[in-house]
């Protein structure tokens, strides 16, 4: 197992700022070895801390549309034995992901993908919105003591604290809850990115947002509201038919963006309120200068008349008001 310390949890527990980034390949793959490796390419030349694809037995899937996508008008769907990726193109993206440095993440749909993704060497978990109340599923991902992303979307908080709960009963806490709404793409005035508070505050665990609008503002918001990961789909090509190419960014759109809320990520700081270093050193004579100066006649002293001009000037500033 790798160490827990420099997995994607343990990043997350150590630096609370840091924004980990989630470039999210999906299907857009179209289930091509060439294009699944472009896309890993892509990933980190964004600057993407992973990239992540989903696994899947074709045969064993219960419904096409809630894993495979569909068209916009949902009339025909994607053929699912044409997207899954064989065990050779995954080994392929492994051993790609792991010679560029960017993390493998993969959402298994069943326990056979995730025994292979595990032996394989992959990073961390996605368990999907639709497998959040399958214990079976759970526990056997959560014994494999990685990281897990618990996909929220279209879940009650009695089956998110439920998962949760399953999960340490394997004793296995690495948990990140990722806030999604589960439309594509995702209507503005419906992300509720008040939910990443709430999550927080809920649990007590990592959070981040899955973002499936067609706008950056999302994930920018998010970020600000406490957000630590932040799922982006990506494409290396357009397909205006497919959902995953809908709500996806180009590579240019994505690094673009990830650089935006690396910047945030800075920008935010700390949760606390205190005097920086370049406000203590570097610029002691400007702050000097900035504070007023108290006159020597309104000196506070053990003195009646020092009280009474200092009140006698507070009431005329007063009554000036």
């Amino acid at each position: 197992m790798a160490d827990r310390q420099q997995n994607l949890y343990g990043l997350l527990i150590k630096d609370p700022r840091r924004i980990f980034v989630i470039a999210e390949a999906g299907i857009n793959d179209g289930g091509n070895k060439e294009r699944a490796l472009a896309l890993v390419r892509a990933a980190k030349w964004t600057g993407a801390d992973a990239v992540k694809f989903r696994a899947f037995k074709a045969d064993r899937l219960p419904t096409r549309p809630a894993v495979l996508g569909h068209t916009k008008d949902q009339s025909s769907l994607e053929e699912p034995y044409k997207l899954e990726l064989t065990p050779e193109t995954f080994r392929a993206v492994h051993k790609e992901s792991q010679r560029l440095d960017i993390e493998f993440i993969a959402t298994p749909f069943d326990e056979e993908s995730s025994d292979f993704l595990d032996e394989l060497g992959v990073n961390a978990f996605k368990i999907a919105p639709r497998d959040i109340a399958r214990r079976q599923l759970i526990d056997h991902v959560a014994r494999k003591r990685k990281p897990v992303l618990l996909f929220t979307g279209m879940c009650s908080a009695e089956q998110i604290e439920k998962a949760i709960g399953w999960m340490r009963t394997q004793s296995n806490d690495q948990i990140v809850l990722l806030h999604c709404v589960s439309s594509n793409p995702a209507k503005m005035e419906e992300l509720n990115l008040k939910s990443v508070q709430c999550l927080h505050g809920r649990f007590g665990l990592p959070v981040g947002f899955s973002d499936h609008s067609a706008s950056i503002l999302g994930s920018i918001v998010a970020t600000s509201l406490g957000a630590q990961v932040i799922e982006r789909h990506f494409t290396i090509e357009s397909r205006a038919d497919a959902t995953d190419h809908m709500v996806s960014m180009d590579a240019k759109q994505l690094k673009l963006h990830i650089e935006e809320l690396r910047t945030i990520g800075t920008m935010l700081g700390e949760r606390s309120q205190f005097a920086l270093e370049t406000e203590n050193s570097d610029n002691i004579a400007s702050r000097r200068a900035l504070r007023r100066p108290i006159p020597p006649s309104d000196t506070v002293s053990s003195g009646t008349g020092s009280k009474h001009r200092l009140a006698a000037r507070a009431s005329a500033a007063a009554q000036k008001k």
